[in-house]
């Protein structure tokens, strides 16, 4: 049986998606003027903090091209490899997409609430 990573690499022809926390996650935690606007559109640029998710899949992304481009010696090894890289940058990808926004826009209630 193939990786998941790999069967959609075969079908899409580029490395796999990696999810990322919904931001309707942190809706609870963010201002609302900074929500609506990441809501309406995406990522401020200029806050690299909301934008190490999509570094996270660009890397994910350079390493499936260089995993493409290198013959496996060893199948079974390369689908072991193929799955522990997937697994280790979505898990990046999924606490970066978390804490990111957090970072930048954490808002006043959500502070004072564990301020006694």
């Amino acid at each position: 049986a193939e990786s998941p990573a790999r069967m959609e690499m075969q079908n899409h022809h580029a490395a796999p998606r990696l999810k990322q926390t919904p931001l309707t996650e942190l809706v609870n935690y963010m201002d609302a003027q900074t929500y609506t606007t990441m809501r309406l559109q995406g990522p401020d640029p200029t806050k690299p903090s909301q934008l190490r998710a999509q570094g996270a899949q660009d890397a994910w992304g350079n390493v499936w091209q260089e995993l493409e481009r290198c013959p496996p010696p060893d199948i079974q090894h390369r689908k072991k490899l193929e799955v522990g890289l997937h697994k280790y940058f979505q898990s990046a990808s999924m606490s970066m997409s978390h804490d990111g926004p957090l970072l930048s826009s954490i808002s006043q209630s959500s502070v004072e609430q564990y301020h006694k």
